[in-house]
């Protein structure tokens, strides 16, 4: 996420992550559709509430491959084990 889109967002769907290099987690905690119809995650970032869309990103979905700047390229789920 050391790329300037990152560095630099400050609202709308992500379509287009040049250069996109996975450096830190994140997390996808929803999606939606725009009202031109344009799919995102909405994904939280750990850089406080004065980045982005108060400390959110929304990456374009459906792209394929890695997702936008590579958001799939490591996914991990959790597991919920009974005690």
């Amino acid at each position: 996420a050391g790329n300037d889109v990152w560095q630099y967002y400050s609202g709308g769907v992500v379509t287009a992550c040049p250069g996109a290099q996975s450096d830190h987690a994140v997390i996808a905690v929803g999606y939606g559709t725009t009202s031109s119809g344009t799919n995102y995650f909405k994904v939280r970032n750990s850089w406080g509430a004065s980045w982005g869309e108060a400390g959110y990103i929304r990456l374009q979905r459906g792209v394929g491959g890695k997702g936008m700047c590579n958001v799939a390229e490591m996914p991990a789920y959790p597991k919920i084990v009974k005690a």
